[in-house]
């Protein structure tokens, strides 16, 4: 069995990461895949520059990778985001490549969600891949993703081993997430070793959405037209869907021997970063709302926005920082502004719930990370 996987890459001004990335796809030994690049409205110039790599059989010298795109990837197709255009008739087997051009910035969710909407109308995917622009794969790395998914068939999402491109240090193997809305890498830093290999369904609560295959049972089972929580523009995005799949009773899993090397380039620049707090701050409190029960709400959700405040206001004394609190009270406002939209949606989830949350806590940290991760950064000192 060859199970058919649809690749879907994000860009945004983001070209020369996009185009090593697509190259080491090029060597990739799974055969049965295709890839979309959807391009979120970039203002670099990426879409002639991807074109013209798509085209050409010119390479991209890339040092990581070894050796240069040579043969070209086959029925190259671009289409717009409003457009409506059949493609069987130009449209192969397998190893394709279309470039999909939307007309604004939907930010990582709106975006992959174009993607996933038309690889669910055209293209007929057991599976599809979400994976960032700014990595690089390894050859064995989508054989090994859909090998462990096949042996079980309960697994919703799962992710790769993520190394960091230039060191090889751990940059994921799972996302750690406390009962108060914080989450961070599992291993992040920390050299390779082995030491979470063996934890492949559990000591973790989510993926990320670096290098993720997705069950299409699962996104048939949510929402095929918006997957991805068009609310959660960037940031907890993984979080979000790894949390509706665990309450629909779907495993989640790492696959140590997939790996996928990452840049970490920064999408939001240093004068960005009050609104990537507000995006951290909003997500959270958001996703709180959605899936703990009305039980769970009462008991956390205050103690999360006591945890915030509290080091919000630590912030200002320590580094004369007010950012973080109005970051704070934004967050707060953006969610009470949108609540009923919020019941809404968190309606549709409850009703298909499967898993009660004590079973879903038990992967959650009981204590706060933010709070752990302060004290460890003053130990430090």
């Amino acid at each position: 069995m060859n199970p058919k996987v649809t690749i879907i890459i994000l860009n945004w001004n983001g070209w020369k990461d996009t185009l090593e990335c697509l190259e080491s796809l090029e060597q990739i030994n799974y055969n049965n895949y295709d890839v979309i690049v959807v391009d979120n409205h970039s203002q670099d110039n990426s879409v002639q520059k991807i074109k013209n790599y798509l085209k050409s059989k010119v390479g991209t010298e890339s040092n990581f990778i070894g050796h240069g795109h040579v043969n070209g990837l086959l029925n190259y197709f671009e289409y717009a985001e409003s457009e409506n255009t059949s493609i069987e008739e130009e449209y192969g087997l397998f190893k394709n490549t279309i470039l999909i051009k939307n007309s604004e910035n939907y930010g990582f969710a709106g975006g992959n969600n174009v993607g996933i909407r038309f690889a669910l109308q055209n293209l007929d995917p057991d599976y599809i891949l979400l994976l960032n622009n700014d990595t690089v794969v390894d050859k064995n790395f989508l054989e090994k993703l859909v090998f462990t998914c096949l042996n079980d068939k309960n697994i919703a999402l799962i992710q790769s081993k993520l190394l960091e491109y230039e060191t090889y240090k751990v940059d994921s193997t799972g996302g750690i997430f406390d009962r108060y809305g914080f989450g961070i890498s599992r291993g992040l830093k920390e050299n390779d070793t082995g030491k979470y290999d063996e934890n492949k369904e559990d000591g973790f609560f989510y993926v990320l959405g670096t290098c993720m295959l997705v069950s299409v049972d699962f996104i048939n089972e949510t929402d095929p037209d918006e997957f991805l929580d068009s609310n959660i523009f960037a940031i907890h995005d993984d979080v979000d869907i790894s949390w509706h799949a665990r309450i629909l009773g779907y495993k989640i899993a790492y696959c140590p021997s997939s790996i996928c090397f990452h840049k970490q380039h920064k999408s939001f620049k240093k004068k960005t970063s009050i609104y990537i707090n507000f995006l951290i701050s909003k997500n959270s409190i958001y996703i709180l709302l959605k899936y703990y029960s009305i039980k769970n709400i009462v008991i956390y959700l205050p103690l999360k926005l006591i945890i915030d405040f509290t080091l919000s206001l630590g912030r200002i004394f320590v580094n004369k920082d007010t950012d973080q609190l109005k970051t704070y009270f934004q967050a707060i406002l953006w969610n009470s502004t949108n609540l009923n939209n919020t019941l809404k949606r968190r309606k549709k989830i409850q009703s298909k719930r499967k898993v009660n949350d004590k079973e879903i806590i038990k992967y959650m940290e009981p204590y706060s990370l933010r709070i752990s991760n302060l004290k460890t950064q003053y130990s430090k000192k």
